[in-house]
């Protein structure tokens, strides 16, 4: 035998390690849902519910009279398109819904589960069955290029006219400046569209 230790050490009790093993797993399963959220794109949706997760032990390395803990883990998850979520959640609940005339805009609001009790390895499936609880919030939709297109060099009159015949839009206003001029631009780059129920 070579090397070794003679004498007084000091050393991390199990009772610490098992605390801050806890911690650690804790802050890392946030730390992982954060990272992984932090990417995805704006027209996808990622559940926190659908996650899974995979941690190795505990790590211990001293130097001099201190001690660092560390703790590694990987996270899996799937997200979906939310145009196509949509879709299947018409498909299934409102079938008269046509997909081009309506969405859904609260799909991170819906409560996620898998159908069964523990979560699915991910890596190695290629179909899962989930279930999504909750309100959904149907909001209809309509071509706003079009309707814009439409729109320009329309007097204010006319204009109202033409929007009355879109059934998605509930109530609008036309506002012309300055204050006198009573006709919209030809030119579409003087023309703002602003459609409040996409508005934060």
């Amino acid at each position: 035998m070579t090397g070794g230790f003679s004498g007084m050490e000091k050393i991390v009790s199990e009772a610490v390690i098992d605390t801050t093993d806890t911690q650690l797993t804790a802050e890392l399963r946030d730390l992982l849902f954060k990272e992984l959220g932090s990417g995805i794109p704006a027209n996808f949706v990622l559940y926190k519910d659908s996650l899974s997760y995979s941690f190795g032990q505990i790590i211990k390395t001293t130097s001099g009279n201190s001690a660092v803990l560390q703790k590694k883990g990987t996270v899996s998850g799937i997200i979906f398109d939310k145009a196509s979520l949509s879709n299947a959640i018409f498909a299934k609940v409102a079938p008269e819904e046509l997909p081009d005339k309506a969405r859904i805009d609260n799909l991170a609001d819906l409560d996620f589960s898998y159908a069964t009790s523990t979560a699915t390895v991910l890596s190695t499936n290629t179909s899962v069955t989930f279930t999504l609880r909750g309100d959904a919030h149907i909001v209809s939709v309509f071509d706003e290029n079009k309707l814009k297109s439409n729109l320009l060099g329309l007097s204010r009159a006319t204009a109202n006219t033409l929007i009355a015949t879109y059934p998605a839009i509930k109530e609008s206003w036309v506002v012309t400046k300055p204050f006198w001029n009573r006709t919209i631009p030809t030119d579409p780059t003087k023309v703002t569209f602003i459609n409040t129920a996409t508005q934060p």
